[in-house]
């Protein structure tokens, strides 16, 4: 028995795995595209970037949340991020 299409109520976003952890984690998805796509993979490597882009993110995010920056502002903490 298949149930009637409802519409969605709710989204909501784990952004930091607190509610759930996922398996595999991020980094080891990231690493299972890479191979498909023929790349090299270094699991601790991209584990170590995610960790220092997680702390920077959640450090700007404390101070004034990323999304409610200007354009500028936006490309300017991106571009301060990739130094």
């Amino acid at each position: 028995m298949t149930a009637a299409p409802q519409p969605i109520e709710l989204v909501t976003f784990d952004l930091y795995d607190t509610l759930i952890e996922i398996v595999p984690s991020r980094w080891d998805r990231l690493g299972f595209a890479l191979e498909k796509l023929g790349e090299p993979v270094h699991l601790h490597a991209l584990r170590d970037a995610d960790v220092v882009a997680e702390d920077f993110y959640t450090e700007r995010n404390t101070i004034k949340p990323i999304r409610d920056l200007g354009h500028d502002d936006q490309e300017a903490f991106r571009v301060e991020y990739m130094r």
